[in-house]
């Protein structure tokens, strides 16, 4: 299953003929799959090398609009292609993150094609490129522990391309830390943390106050994040377009399970900690807005690396069997979840 019983050399060659579909898929998809796609196109439309053109529908960061202007004007006109080639650097990133670091890429494409790939990756491109590089530059902090270095990559691709990837300026901390290694050593404390944040879905308010008091006063976030506010506290007594609870529900129940699951040799592990931070992040400040799902969403991504090591790392044969079982359930429900309630970003998949 998954490459765990194909012979390693023909694991390999399946995997990159896996990666080839995967990159195809996505970069040749058609216009409509993608909820980025309309207005992204219509920036690239009016986009020229002058800067007074760039974010003319909706704001980019200098970096992403240069990389668009500069494509349309000595490349190609057509936006297609520029969504093709934004897609196609970002999976490069990807696949070599991949391959440095799970010990099954064939597992990691399935956790990222189940959590991230279609319902994600198409519809936050800007985002993904400069997550793509963001896990290259993790690669290089996990090496070296430089880390200057490491922190100067964060804030250039996030000030060039897309502002949430500042979140990545705590992975120090979270990786490296004596609090954080004291914290992650207590599983107790772990549970109360995951419950706990289950229970802000169900009362936004409070924490809809504070983002709004943050991004007013850290203006380096942007006035996009201000308008997704607004947006909220005009459409929240007419529409739902918080979090879902049901897929919150699941994610804090199987959080819950794996932090159970971990053995002591990952306490250590980077991967783990960023997926479990990811849970009470995303119900923390998804209860405000799924929009600003897209910033736990950073860390909530390395579950594609973690499952994997679960998947070997339990030291029990009964719990392993059970294990990977109940993650592809997992995985499963909350594919077909993000499918059925939609929040208007996932359409049937075509090709150009």
């Amino acid at each position: 299953m998954f490459g765990t019983f194909i012979n390693v050399r023909y694991r390999k060659l399946l995997s990159y003929l896996v990666f080839i579909f995967l990159l195809f898929i996505g970069a040749f998809r058609s216009f409509d799959v993608g909820i980025d796609n309309t207005i992204y196109s219509r920036n690239f439309n009016v986009a020229s090398m002058d800067p007074v053109t760039w974010s003319a529908y909706t704001e980019f960061e200098p970096g992403f609009a240069f990389f668009l202007a500069a494509f349309k004007t000595y490349i190609s006109s057509d936006y297609l292609h520029f969504m093709a080639i934004v897609f196609f650097i970002y999976f490069l990133c990807i696949n070599g993150f991949i391959r440095k670091i799970s010990p099954n890429v064939l597992l990691s494409f399935f956790f990222l094609i189940v959590f991230t790939y279609y319902t994600k990756s198409f519809n936050m491109i800007r985002q993904s490129l400069a997550l793509g590089f963001a896990c290259l530059a993790i690669i290089m902090l996990e090496k070296h522990r430089n880390y200057v270095i490491y922190t100067l990559i964060i804030l250039f691709i996030s000030f060039l391309i897309h502002r949430t990837i500042l979140i990545f300026l705590f992975v120090p901390l979270i990786a490296y830390t004596r609090i954080s290694n004291d914290l992650f050593k207590n599983k107790f404390i772990l549970y109360i943390i995951i419950i706990f944040s289950y229970f802000f879905v169900f009362s936004p308010g409070f924490v809809l106050e504070l983002l709004k008091k943050f991004l007013i006063h850290v203006p380096i976030i942007g006035d996009r994040y201000i308008n997704y506010l607004t947006v909220y506290m005009e459409l929240s007594s007419t529409a739902e377009i918080t979090i879902s609870k049901y897929s919150s529900l699941l994610n804090v129940i199987f959080g819950l399970y794996a932090v159970y699951l971990t053995p002591k040799n990952l306490y250590s592990n980077l991967y783990y900690r960023l997926y479990i931070l990811s849970i009470p992040l995303a119900n923390i400040l998804g209860a405000v807005t799924a929009l600003f799902i897209r910033v736990s969403f950073n860390f909530q991504f390395f579950q594609i690396i973690y499952f994997v090591l679960l998947w070997y790392y339990i030291e029990s044969s009964k719990r392993r069997l059970e294990y990977r079982v109940l993650v592809i359930i997992y995985g499963s429900m909350i594919f077909v979840n993000a499918l059925l309630k939609n929040f208007g970003s996932v359409v049937p998949y075509q090709l150009q």
